[in-house]
């Protein structure tokens, strides 16, 4: 929201919280710019939105929605809804892939180890070519951090 926006919106709120007052004026914006630019943010400076395509968070939505079952089955039945959340994060952390999502990634590793056929197919929905291709669209530095959490 532009800040002259926000001023007239603090002005509205004033306004109806202050009925028959001459309260809702008192915020005030003097600003010296055309614009209403406050600063001056080089678009260089910023870093560049990692873009990932439609498609592409489809396909990982549905590579993990197909796999989800069988890995949640072969849970006992009290842990199962606390292995969903983990798988996902699992999705989450695939479609962000920052070195906090790979933290993440270990993490929900880590939470499926105590059941070795939940861990073996979690472990191998992980070694997708998709997410393979996942993480190598995201730069080399993470694509070889999630090959050490996956194939670890």
């Amino acid at each position: 929201m532009p800040v002259d926006q926000a001023t007239t919106e603090g002005r509205l709120a004033v306004r109806g919280k202050f009925r028959n007052q001459m309260e809702w004026g008192t915020p005030v914006l003097f600003m010296r710019t055309d614009d209403g630019q406050l600063f001056d943010v080089e678009a260089a400076s910023l870093p560049a939105p990692l873009d990932i395509s439609n498609a592409m968070v489809a396909a990982l939505r549905e590579c993990f929605s197909e796999s989800q079952p069988a890995i949640v089955a072969a849970i006992p039945i009290p842990q199962q809804a606390e292995s969903i959340l983990w798988l996902k994060r699992a999705l989450d952390s695939v479609l962000i892939l920052n070195a906090e999502s790979i933290a993440t990634l270990r993490a929900a590793l880590s939470h499926f180890r105590g059941w070795p056929e939940a861990f073996a197919l979690f472990q191998e929905l992980l070694q997708e070519p998709l997410l393979q291709r996942r993480a190598r669209a995201a730069g080399e530095s993470l694509a070889k951090e999630y090959e050490r959490a996956v194939f670890e």
